[in-house]
């Protein structure tokens, strides 16, 4: 347990399932998307209108200021993890993914990616990027993170129906 959050039949599990569940990232993630999407729309502006002001020039520099606030708004305002009643739905930067709750197998802690089998059974990982933590990350921030890790865990846990997926033994 102490390398990997595996899932597991758990008493200690939550037991409400009957609303979803809305985890932000922490707000430092959150806001702090604004300054390199704020230095890309401060390069596309100074680069079409002082560099080439020229309509291909102003095209693509509105262009790339549209897509700098674009990604801005996703980061503020739609990236996180939604927990449904039978989904759990990543929501990232750029891209969303919905896992149906009986296909996660489990959420290791140390890269904080579910670990899930689609319909071909086929294993595959999708990352929980707003909850990761990477490097000299503050204490409050990786706190915050494994609590919400801990929250979609639970989560899964307390699916009607779930059955502890086998693991394979160690061969070290």
């Amino acid at each position: 347990m102490a390398d990997s959050l595996e899932v597991e039949n758990d008493s200690s599990a939550a037991t409400d399932t009957s609303d979803q569940i809305r985890l932000w990232p922490h707000p430092l993630y959150r806001f702090g998307m604004l300054i390199p999407t704020g230095v890309v729309a401060a390069a596309a502006i100074h680069a079409s209108a002082i560099e080439s002001p020229t309509v291909g020039g102003m095209t693509s520099g509105v262009l790339i200021l549209l897509g700098s606030a674009y990604v801005a708004w996703r980061a503020i305002f739609f990236t996180g993890v939604v927990c449904k009643s039978d989904v759990l739905i990543v929501r990232g930067t750029l891209w969303s993914r919905r896992i149906p709750r009986l296909a996660i197998e489990r959420i290791p802690k140390e890269l904080a990616v579910v670990v899930w089998r689609g319909a071909s059974r086929r294993r595959r990982y999708t990352p929980l990027l707003p909850f990761t933590s990477v490097g000299n990350t503050a204490a409050s921030v990786e706190e915050y993170n494994v609590a919400a890790i801990k929250v979609v865990l639970n989560w899964v846990r307390a699916a009607p129906g779930y059955v502890t997926p086998k693991r394979k033994p160690d061969l070290h």
